[in-house]
């Protein structure tokens, strides 16, 4: 035996005795079968995550709102789709036009206007730019859908006041106008408007314009003077009737001239000393003597009452006036 046949050589035989080629190809087909067995779940794997991330998506589209709102929003954004390309309209269809007065109005796309008991609205412009009305009277609370298509604009006294979305209230009073927001944003402009423009938020107002007239009223009569009127004397003896004495003297003791009625109550008792004004005249007349201090003229008066027959109550009073 040679020395390639030792040891080597038998380790050499071993080997290709043990492994075969059928077996170093299968144990290949092995290494390779793993390695695609991974790839595969790899590829399952992601493949399952995006069936998930689709699933929750759908879900997600497909769940209700919640919100009690929700329908009457989107009905709200189909009407205003579908207004956008044309004139605004009624809640029943009908373009808004024509004059609006005393009554509520609901536009299709959710605005609305409200004129007071006195409002007399004109409607100037309508179409898919610009919603345009004239306050010619009274006044108006207007509510615009925000995010609306259109442009709103009020005019009214020279004053024009212009809005996208919000919630505000115009009103005349002849040339002034009073305009005041609820909610959201208007600019005022005008001639009368100081610098010519003003930009009002919620919870803002102005007036622009002369303060309002007050109505005509007709000035209060004067007081109307009572004409002096001059007690009868012996020179005056016409209407020499009692009653027409009896008045000069009431007239004179209102206006303050005691002596003229003095006077006009003594002609009652010289030259109507029978007529029944007569002891009364005569009492009166001792009741102003006595006021002004003259008191025997009074005493004689008195007297000359009692003497013409008194009625029993002033008679009293007579007589105790003597006594005193």
């Amino acid at each position: 035996m040679s020395r390639s046949d030792g040891p080597r050589a038998s380790l050499g035989r071993a080997l290709e005795d043990a492994v075969s080629e059928a077996e170093l190809a299968h144990a290949w087909r092995g290494i390779a079968a793993r390695r695609t067995n991974r790839r595969a779940r790899r590829v399952l794997a992601i493949a399952a995550l995006a069936l998930a991330t689709a699933a929750i998506v759908m879900i997600v589209i497909a769940r209700p709102d919640p919100s009690p709102r929700a329908p009457q929003q989107r009905t709200r954004e189909r009407a205003m789709s579908s207004s956008a390309r044309g004139p605004i309209a009624h809640a029943d269809g009908a373009p808004l036009s024509g004059v609006l007065r005393g009554v509520g109005i609901t536009l299709d796309e959710g605005s609305s206007v409200e004129p007071d008991a006195l409002g007399d609205l004109e409607v100037l412009a309508n179409d898919e730019h610009e919603v345009a009305l004239h306050l010619r009277a009274g006044g108006a609370r207007f509510s615009i859908t925000p995010g609306g298509a259109r442009r709103w604009r009020v005019e009214g006294g020279g004053v024009s006041v212009e809005v996208v979305g919000t919630v505000f209230s115009v009103r005349r009073d002849g040339a002034r106008v009073h305009v005041a927001v609820e909610r959201g944003v208007v600019i005022v402009r005008g001639a009368a408007v100081p610098d010519g423009v003003q930009r009002l938020g919620a919870g803002a107002s102005i007036d622009v314009g002369p303060p309002p007239t007050p109505p005509d009223v007709e000035p209060a009569p004067a007081p109307r003077e009572t004409p002096r009127r001059a007690a009868r004397t012996e020179a005056q003896p016409p209407d020499d009737e009692p009653a027409r004495w009896l008045d000069d003297a009431d007239h004179a003791r209102r206006e303050g001239r005691v002596d003229d009625a003095i006077t006009a109550l003594g002609a009652i008792v010289e030259r109507h000393p029978r007529s029944p004004e007569a002891p009364v005249a005569a009492f009166t007349r001792a009741r102003l003597l006595t006021s002004l201090g003259r008191e025997a003229e009074a005493r004689d008066s008195y007297a000359r009452a009692i003497e013409l027959g008194l009625p029993p109550a002033l008679d009293a009073a007579a007589r105790e006036a003597l006594a005193r």
